[in-house]
């Protein structure tokens, strides 16, 4: 049976390489011949995460804006502008499916990409905070816990999580598709430089 090949967009406020589940899901579609773009607002600056995607990953980055003042305006404005930029950036990427990590992304596209005709998945590693002292963050999860019939599926790694979340938005338990954090095959293990060190 041949399989279907997508080009699947894994979108993502924050960088994907401190999200290692993220990572995950990313490398095995690839290796499952699945074309892979990621979208997030910027480059981590580490050397440590700069490999942890090969080349054949497109990467896009949303440059954030330089802002003279801080404060909740500085924010509320970087936020609108990450927003018109995934959308813009979505527009020209034209991926099959979208996979959303966290609220921020999520309510940046809204459901753009539904409208685009890419399917879209709200694959939530952490729980959106009841709790969160930023404005914006809070916007993006009330989004989210508001408009839960906008993506074609929203997964978590757990059921634990994928209960609180359901009662938080009000849906029931079995909409929500659990999808563990899985690992990667490692083909060979790393030497080990710590036993090196110990003789």
């Amino acid at each position: 049976m041949k399989l279907t090949k997508f080009h699947i967009l894994f979108l993502h406020r924050s960088p994907i390489e401190g999200l290692p589940p993220a990572l995950n899901q990313a490398n095995i579609c690839l290796e499952r011949g699945h074309t892979v773009t990621v979208l997030q607002e910027y480059c981590m600056k580490s050397r440590a995460g700069a490999n942890l995607l090969p080349s054949a990953v497109k990467r896009c980055y949303v440059q954030p804006v330089e802002l003279a003042r801080a404060g909740f305006m500085a924010r509320v404005a970087r936020v609108l502008h990450f927003l018109r930029e995934t959308r813009r950036l979505l527009r020209e990427i034209n991926p099959d499916v979208v996979l959303v990590s966290d609220s921020e992304a999520a309510a940046a596209v809204g459901d753009l990409p539904r409208r685009l005709g890419c399917v879209l998945v709200w694959h939530f590693h952490e729980l959106p905070e009841r709790d969160t002292n930023w404005g914006t963050q809070r916007w993006a999860n009330n989004y989210v816990w508001r408009k839960t019939s906008v993506p074609h599926l929203i997964s978590f790694p757990d059921l634990g999580r994928a209960e609180i979340f359901a009662r938080d938005a009000g849906v029931p338990a079995r909409s929500i598709v659990i999808v563990p954090n899985c690992p990667r095959l490692i083909p060979s293990l790393p030497k080990s430089a710590l036993r090196e060190q110990l003789r």
